[in-house]
């Protein structure tokens, strides 16, 4: 999965102001965050198997990212990016960040 992350973000291009936002801008955050939250869901479950514990916490934050991420929406061309398709990856990928710190300090 980190080589799919990796290969997402190489597809992404850095849009400037007054520059044209295209649909596979938003698109690849949106897959970018899917992938990530894959990514964070198959970490939490080796913890636990090899752990035999929870973290109460990393889960209400995978379980508020995937609750967020169904507001996600498949932008095609001649859309107009929304702002809460912005909001919609700063929600998950926070959910994400916090989830990870948890679970590193669980490790720690």
């Amino acid at each position: 999965m980190l080589s799919t992350l990796s290969d997402i973000v190489s597809k992404m291009r850095t849009v400037k102001f007054d520059d044209y936002v295209e649909s596979t801008d938003t698109n690849l955050f949106m897959e970018y965050c899917e992938t990530a939250l894959q990514l964070l869901q198959a970490l939490y479950q080796q913890y636990k198997y090899k752990t035999g514990g929870t973290i109460p916490k990393v889960e209400e934050m995978i379980n508020l990212a995937i609750n967020r991420i169904t507001y996600a929406r498949t932008t095609r061309y001649g859309d107009i990016p929304l702002p809460s398709d912005h909001n919609t990856v700063v929600d998950v990928l926070k959910c994400i960040d916090i989830a990870l710190i948890e679970l590193e300090k669980a490790l720690g």
